[in-house]
């Protein structure tokens, strides 16, 4: 077997984990999926309305990833069910959790600003609630990454993370 294409194929594997999307070992071997990719079929009428309405926070396009003492003791998760069907496509409820290490880790967390797929209407989400680890929930169909970056109420600069959500896994 060749060297370089099995730590490619590691490589792969571990970005794709890293994101949180779902690799596959069965009778067929490994399957990893493709990165998210907008359809060629998504206009305007498809920009998904769940009724959010924005508080004006909102993620700094400027602001630098920081790789600090609390970027490892964060993580995101999330879960999916299948919500309903509309204009001929699934569409799903997404919850998606902001974990902490310990619980002094989350209570020095103020908010998290979450940040969807653009074509999300106000795709930009603050919560400041840690009575359910920071819950965002809302509706959507496809996939993509979700960003979150992670403000804490002490000296400490955000953290940002990256969640990869994938509907068909």
């Amino acid at each position: 077997m060749n060297k370089s294409w099995f730590k490619e194929l590691l490589d792969t594997l571990k970005d794709r984990v890293k994101e949180g999307s779902e690799f596959k070992l069965g009778p067929s071997g490994v399957s990893v999926g493709q990165a998210p990719v907008l359809p060629d079929n998504v206009n305007n009428n498809d920009v998904i309305d769940d009724g959010y309405t924005p508080d004006g926070l909102g993620i700094a396009e400027t602001t630098p990833q920081v790789q600090d003492d609390l970027s490892d003791k964060v993580s995101l998760t999330h879960r999916t069910s299948f919500w309903k069907m509309k204009n001929g496509r699934p569409y799903y409820r997404i919850f998606v959790n902001t974990h902490a290490q310990t619980e002094e880790i989350k209570n020095l967390i103020a908010k998290v600003v979450y940040q969807l797929h653009p074509t999300f209407k106000n795709p930009i989400r603050a919560i400041i609630s840690s009575d359910d680890d920071f819950l965002l929930k809302t509706n959507g169909w496809g996939e993509f990454i979700i960003k979150a970056e992670v403000h804490f109420s002490s000296e400490h600069p955000p953290v940002k993370l990256n969640r990869y959500i994938d509907f068909k896994a």
